[in-house]
């Protein structure tokens, strides 16, 4: 029985089978993906915040003029 056994074992120690570390790896995955959308999220959250400001509405409109500007030079030139 222990012949049997020992393709289980390391050094005395259970290891895991297959499906132990698929499923271990799929929940390390996924709770990485989760503190990813985390992170994107409060990032997102901190950029609103900052568009609300004056400053950021005053970045937001000029970078709105420059694009209107670009749009009407390719109009002029086509």
């Amino acid at each position: 029985m222990n012949w049997r056994l020992n393709a289980w074992r390391d050094n005395g120690a259970v290891v895991e089978s297959p499906t132990q570390k698929r499923q271990r790896r799929a929940k390390t995955a996924k709770a990485q993906q989760a503190a990813q959308q985390r992170a994107r999220e409060e990032e997102w959250q901190q950029k609103k915040a900052e568009l609300a400001t004056p400053e950021g509405q005053a970045e937001k409109q000029a970078a709105l003029e420059k694009i209107r500007q670009l749009r009407r030079q390719r109009k002029f030139y086509r």
